[in-house]
């Protein structure tokens, strides 16, 4: 189950991160990657966010999204 879920939430990342003109089969497999290698980097967030319970949730968000953004502009280029 988990590996299923894994591999639904990298898929709808590139879905939603590829343009339709770049959606062929090689051009998947490099956003699929980058796609679950943002997703394990937020999960990494996660993680050091529960070590560190006294960081402010704004403060993590921020660099959350502060990090998505770079790895959505990286997707895009």
């Amino acid at each position: 189950m988990h590996r299923r879920l894994q591999r639904e939430r990298t898929e709808l990342l590139a879905s939603l991160l590829t343009p339709d003109r770049h959606r062929g089969a090689s051009a998947r497999d490099g956003k699929n990657l980058l796609s679950e290698l943002l997703a394990t980097a937020i999960r990494g967030y996660a993680a050091w966010w529960h070590d560190h319970p006294t960081v402010p949730r704004e403060r993590v968000v921020d660099s959350v999204m502060d990090f998505t953004q770079a790895g959505v502009r990286r997707l895009a280029g």
